[in-house]
């Protein structure tokens, strides 16, 4: 068995043109639902980097993003949706 760890790139992100532009290895993991944990720690890790930073407290800053994360999965979900799919 090989116990080496290894290391590889799963996402990229930058801002083009004001819009957020994606780089990522979807599979990466195997399996959708794994990103939901993956999504959630880059999210601690922002909030604390922004309290680090003087802007608010990482819990605050975890709460706004939880927010706004919870806002947009709706809309995302909503635009998706069967309902919503014109032919």
């Amino acid at each position: 068995v090989d116990r080496r760890r290894r290391a590889g790139e799963i996402a990229r992100a930058w801002i083009t043109n004001g819009h957020l532009s994606l780089s990522l290895n979807a599979m990466a993991f195997g399996k959708a639902d794994i990103w939901g944990h993956v999504l959630a720690g880059m999210a601690e890790q922002v909030a604390a980097s922004c309290a680090e930073m003087g802007h608010g407290t990482t819990a605050g800053n975890l709460e706004e993003i939880r927010r706004n994360l919870t806002a947009d999965l709706a809309k995302a979900a909503a635009k998706h949706s069967p309902l919503s799919v014109k032919s």
